[in-house]
């Protein structure tokens, strides 16, 4: 009887471990792996697409904000969500902050930077893709 109880014990502690270290793959594919979105910068002037370095995006899906990483010298920024997130209400809008140049400060709504730009699905698994975003430069006042 001892050892039934002993056997019982080490399957019940075997049953827990697996639980608590499980993760969430089945045949090593993740079950809900993160979503990504992804994008890019723009300065517009003078009819020159110059990439904007240190700006973000924010991704905005069933009213909870995910900011993108900080451009890189490519204007390139990714934002990282979780899946569960991901829906058709799902925008994308231009965050201002301090990263903006005083040459080239002024929002535009060119591919909808300002109202919120759609997601597009692309041909990777969970990796979304956004029109750019585009900045001028502010109107002169003369």
């Amino acid at each position: 009887m001892a050892y039934s109880q002993i056997f019982l014990a080490s399957v019940l502690v075997v049953a827990f471990l697996g639980i608590a270290f499980a993760d969430d793959q089945v045949d090593g594919v993740s079950v809900n792996p993160d979503t990504k979105v992804q994008g890019t910068i723009f300065c517009v002037k003078n009819e020159k697409w110059i990439p904007l370095k240190g700006a973000r995006a924010v991704v905005i899906c069933e009213q909870i904000a995910f900011k993108s990483t900080v451009t890189d010298e490519n204007g390139y920024y990714l934002v990282v969500l979780p899946s569960d997130r991901v829906s058709d209400d799902c925008k994308v809008f231009q965050l201002h902050g301090k990263f903006r140049r005083p040459r080239c400060a002024f929002p535009t709504n060119i591919n909808n930077g300002t109202t919120g730009a759609s997601l597009v699905e692309s041909e990777h698994a969970n990796l979304y893709s956004v029109a750019p975003i585009v900045y001028k430069p502010r109107p002169s006042l003369t």
